[in-house]
């Protein structure tokens, strides 16, 4: 057992929600659930419920100024041959104003977060100009 297995956690309730997230049922949209760390428990907790939205733009708009946050993201696009696919992948949100301390925590927890949330693919920003379709088509390619 590593040493974030036993300096994290996530609840069975959190989980689930991770699971619902994983099967929703209209692939055809864009899903975003946000996910922090309470920092007095070292608990992976949401940040809200699973959210629907029209562009990965307006997951920008909503991502906090000073807080990080892991954001899973299913997003629909087609694939060169014309495919509909929807990829699950992890936003780290990393802002400029944000504590050592903190960008410590979660830095420690991002690859058992990554492992506990079953997500292959991470991209990571810290300015929320950066957070565009094109960026994330790129990165998807």
């Amino acid at each position: 057992m590593g040493s974030e297995a036993r300096m994290f956690s996530i609840s069975a309730e959190t989980t689930g929600l991770i699971d619902r997230f994983r099967l929703r049922l209209k692939k055809t949209n864009l899903y975003v659930l946000l996910l922090k760390i309470n920092k007095n428990t070292q608990e992976v907790v949401p940040d809200g419920d699973i959210e629907q939205l029209e562009s990965i733009e307006e997951l920008a708009d909503e991502l906090p100024d000073t807080n990080l946050r892991y954001v899973l993201v299913s997003y629909p696009m087609k694939t060169k041959d014309g495919r509909l696919s929807t990829p699950m992948f992890l936003l780290y949100w990393r802002p400029g104003a944000v504590s050592g301390e903190m960008s410590m925590l979660y830095a420690s927890a991002k690859v058992w977060f990554q492992n506990q949330a079953q997500v292959q693919k991470v991209i990571e920003f810290n300015e929320q100009d950066e957070i565009t379709t094109d960026a994330i088509m790129k990165f998807l390619e």
